[in-house]
């Protein structure tokens, strides 16, 4: 038990949330859970972090060397600390929703699961023992966890999580099902349910309990500013277009002003393109520098974003043709139509958009809500400096869920294709072609071009080789800089590809010791690192030949072990890139 809970005293007076749920209108109870206004603390738990120990791992490598003073880490205490009630404290206080963030730690000092943001906290363990306490003496309030943030974990360490989760919990733990709107506290009274857990490492595909949600049930827009102003704004509108939508998953207002260290204030009119018509409008290297930007009411226009950047937002635009450099971010396109669009992001979101060509590569599962007619391509693109602004957006060029829709609204008829790369009906191309060295050609693209599985089959382009899919493993070396392993494969893959070989899905992980069976690590993967996972189809002897030229550190999964890999593999990764 920390000092804070042992300590302190719950004062009514401050806490006249206690029983708030349960004192609801019968109308209100029945209504969806997603409609209602819920209380909920950021970076919870956070109010008693330590700093006798080493800086986090949440943490960059600047902030943790020069955390290794004491000193230092008393003043990164006093702004890591997010809030002074502690748990019990919020929960009397009316708070039901936790943003937590976990972490194995890196210090051998410390054990179990901790809480952590810059510093460690308490055990995350001990923490949902003192909720489940209020819930036995609450059994008409409910709570809601979202576990957004998960650091260092493994897939046995994450399982063994979930484990001690339903052993804290047990029945009070909502089962998950198809619609999060069918959710009420009425039918949550009714069944017994007290908690709804929701994890960054769950996907729509595969669920490691049948409690846990996984995170496409919630948005949580971060507006990462620091003038109460802009601030403000941003919850305006963001608040605004989640009311205008459907409203069928848990919306979070994150009310936080972000300090910016090392940024001087600039004009904001710089980030923008504002009631643009039939114009070519360019931001070139250097010219956002991994800033938000916002498109609007643009009509006919060519707009090239050649830089990284934060995040975009396009809204209410029409016949335009736009290209968006790295996004650390989400790009997200609202109340549009006739748009062609070519990006690099970490997330896709539109709404209310209709006739879209998106030309993607993207980290995460691209999401569309009340949209029509959207057609997804691989992304085939090479300008300036693009390999350098990958880098900068903090993007792995392996990490690719492009053609990994989910649809929010789905109908009969399918609101969106997974279509070839072809340009036949986009417009305005030749108007940009060579523009800062502008390209959409699959042998010159800086990102491999990949073709949709069910076509990868039968013959290569000549018709000279059958293919067949296989699964290539690349570890890198010892010592090996990322980028230079990277573009290892990278060229290994141009290479293959220009013989006739297809791609079809390529994965990103970093394997450490223990971490996967013996069988894995025997057979095919010799130590830990990072490991690269190429799906290809092509012909069996062509590869082989290809890789005993190219590196001893690459792999073909023999035919018998094929699925197996795939499937464990690429689960591993899917995990990874959900937790942060």
């Amino acid at each position: 038990m920390s000092m804070n809970e042992k300590s302190s005293k719950i004062d009514v007076s401050q806490c006249s949330g206690e029983y708030w749920m349960s004192n609801l209108p019968e109308e209100v109870t029945r209504k969806p859970l997603v409609c209602l206004a819920i209380p909920g603390s950021h970076d919870s738990f956070t109010h008693l972090l330590f700093d006798k120990y080493p800086v986090a791992n949440d943490e960059g490598r600047f902030i943790r060397e020069i955390g290794r003073f004491r000193l230092v880490r008393r003043f990164i205490r006093r702004w890591a600390i997010t809030q002074r009630f502690s748990v019990t404290k919020q929960l009397y206080a009316g708070v039901r929703y936790f943003d937590i963030r976990l972490t194995i730690p890196l210090s051998t000092k410390l054990n179990g699961v901790r809480v952590l943001h810059a510093l460690y906290g308490d055990c995350i363990e001990q923490l949902l023992l003192y909720i489940n306490i209020f819930l036995d003496a609450h059994p008409r309030e409910i709570v809601i966890l979202d576990f957004n943030h998960l650091y260092n974990f493994n897939s046995n360490e994450y399982i063994k999580f979930l484990e001690m989760v339903e052993n804290v919990f047990g029945r009070k733990l909502c089962l998950r099902g198809k619609d999060i709107t069918k959710i009420s506290l009425a039918s949550m009274w009714q069944l017994g349910y007290q908690v709804i857990t929701i994890s960054a490492a769950e996907t729509t595909t595969h669920q490691s309990t049948s409690w846990i949600w996984d995170s496409s049930c919630i948005i949580s827009p971060y507006a990462n500013v620091d003038r109460n102003d802009k601030l403000v704004k941003f919850l305006n509108r963001t608040l605004r277009d989640h009311r205008q939508g459907p409203r069928n998953v848990f919306f979070v207002t994150q009310a936080i002003l972000t300090v910016k260290w090392d940024k001087e204030k600039s004009d904001p009119e710089q980030y923008r393109f504002v009631d643009l018509c039939d114009e070519i409008a360019i931001k070139s290297n250097g010219h956002i520098a991994g800033e938000q930007f916002i498109i609007e009411r643009c009509k006919e226009c060519c707009i090239l974003l050649l830089d990284h950047l934060a995040a975009v937002n396009i809204d209410d635009c029409e016949e335009c043709f736009i290209v968006i450099g790295p996004c650390k971010g989400s790009v997200f396109i609202r109340d549009c139509k006739n748009i062609a669009l070519f990006t690099i992001c970490q997330q896709f979101r539109s709404r209310d958009c209709s006739n879209i060509d998106v030309f993607l590569f993207c980290t995460t599962k691209p999401i569309i809500e009340s949209s029509k007619l959207m057609r997804f391509r691989s992304l085939a693109l090479s300008y300036d400096k693009l390999e350098e602004h990958i880098t900068k957006a903090s993007l792995s060029p392996f990490t690719n869920n492009w053609s990994n829709v989910h649809d929010f609204t789905p109908e009969d008829v399918s609101n969106f294709e997974i279509c070839c790369t072809e340009y036949d009906q986009i417009k305005k191309m030749d108007i940009v072609k060579d523009i800062e060295n502008i390209q959409f050609i699959r042998e010159q693209s800086v990102l491999p071009l990949y073709t949709i599985a069910n076509n990868a089959i039968g013959k290569d382009f000549d018709n000279s080789l059958v293919l067949q899919k296989m699964l290539i493993l690349c570890m890198e070396r010892a010592n090996e800089a990322l980028l230079s392993f990277y573009d290892r494969i990278l060229k290994f893959l141009r290479k293959i590809l220009a013989q006739g070989a297809q791609l079809i899905t390529t994965k990103d992980m970093i394997i450490r010791k223990k971490e996967l069976p013996s069988s894995f690590i025997s057979k095919y993967i010799k130590s830990s690192g990072r490991l690269v996972t190429l799906e290809i189809a092509w012909n069996e002897e062509e590869v082989k030949r290809n890789i005993r030229m190219a590196s001893d550190t690459m792999k073909v999964v023999e035919d018998r072990d094929f699925e197996h890999y795939r499937a464990n593999l690429y689960r591993f990764a899917q995990m990874q890139t959900e937790i942060c």
